[in-house]
This record gives structure tokens, sequence and C-alpha cells, in this order.
């Protein structure tokens, strides 16, 4: 998303100089609504990618019937993506996303849906 679309809604154009204590308030008002941008841009992204995540190791677990062997994959994995990317991907962790995936679904197949056709219509 570009700049502009993020800070279409702060009336850019329309500020006048009222003093340095109203500009130091404008300034601080667009420096706060893109960092709220940003941080509901991860928090949705990461939201996704551990659902993602989830999905992925529940299915690779299902193709076998045997629950100690999903154990083994979830340990397994834990082990190398924590080496990685950090104490985030631990083994609880993992089975926490496995269950994210198995909660929601169809919530996340819309939020995905609607990130990659809908977008658009949200911008505006």
């Amino acid at each position: 998303m570009s700049d502009s679309k993020v800070l279409a809604g702060a009336n850019v154009g329309s500020m006048s100089y009222d003093g340095p204590d109203a500009l130091i308030k404008d300034i601080s008002a667009l420096i706060d609504k893109a960092k709220n941008h940003v941080a509901r841009e991860y928090n949705s992204a990461q939201a996704l990618l551990c659902w993602s995540i989830g999905k992925r190791i529940d299915e690779e677990i299902l193709k076998s019937e045997r629950a100690e062997y999903g154990e083994a994959i979830v340990a397994s994995l834990s082990n190398h993506l924590a080496l990685s990317y950090g104490k985030g991907y631990s083994r609880p962790n993992l089975f926490r996303m496995i269950k994210l995936a198995k909660s929601f679904p169809p919530i996340m197949k819309l939020s995905q849906h609607c990130r990659d056709n809908c977008l658009g219509l949200i911008l505006f």
C-alpha cells in the first residue's frame, strides 16, 4: 500500500499553519496513524501466518494416523524452526497454531480471500 493511501484520511492538504503547537499536533497525528496502520497489518499477517503454519502441520499429521508420528513431526519441526526463527516456533506454540487452524478455518480462509481480492474496495 502506498504512503499516500495510508495518509489519505489525514487531510494533509487541508492543514494550515497555526503555530508550532498545531504543527506538532498534526505531525504527531500523522505518525500515530501510520504506526497504528502498520501494527494492524502486522497483526493480520502474523495471525494468517500462524494459521497457515498450523494448517500445514495438521495436514501433514493427518496423513499418518499414528499420534506418536505427529508428535515427532512437531518436535523435529520445532527444533529446526526455533534455530532459524527463534523461540516463537517452540513445540507448544506449534501446537497452538494447529489448534488455531482447526478452530477457525472459514474465518482465516475468508480473510485471505479478502486480502487477495477485495483490497481495492477496502482502500477507498
